[in-house]
């Protein structure tokens, strides 16, 4: 922010920069031209791209060619998305132990947002970067399956 409260140019540019990996994939002719951002924008570019939650997006951006690296910002970033696809891996198991705690019981739940649209929108579910686990439960149900998760949690 500048002394005004308002933007400054680098963070517009910044700005601008995430749209255009969040915008991956779409139909358009927008390329990151990443090449040219010093370390200081660089981190703190992959930090709004953190904070937006397209990390994956801007990895599948590398891998397909559309955003070329210099090998400091490749090691910067490899740094910063491991950890989240590490994350991503763990939630996801987290899914699959929860809904068979919630099947034992008879409890019914749908999985929504982050890994539900990971593996069935995403071609490569790594594109697609989560935090955590959203359930949709059966209201005649919620009970049930939280006494479940309860119960599977203190053991």
């Amino acid at each position: 922010m500048n002394a005004e409260g308002g933007k400054s140019s680098e963070q517009r540019q910044i700005e601008a920069q995430v749209t255009t990996v969040a915008a991956c994939g779409l139909p358009s002719g927008w390329v990151a031209d990443v090449q040219r951002v010093d370390r200081f924008h660089w981190t703190r570019f992959l930090t709004d791209c953190e904070d937006h939650r397209v990390l994956g997006l801007l990895a599948e951006s590398v891998r397909s060619g559309l955003v070329e690296l210099e090998d400091w910002q490749r090691e910067l970033f490899e740094d910063r998305v491991r950890p989240w696809l590490a994350h991503d891996l763990v939630v996801e198991a987290s899914v699959r132990t929860v809904l068979g705690v919630l099947d034992a019981v008879g409890a019914e739940a749908i999985v929504l947002k982050g890994v539900a649209l990971a593996n069935s929108l995403y071609a490569e579910p790594s594109t697609r970067i989560f935090g955590d686990l959203d359930l949709l439960v059966r209201k005649g149900d919620f009970v049930r399956a939280a006494e479940a998760l309860r119960s599977r949690s203190e053991e």
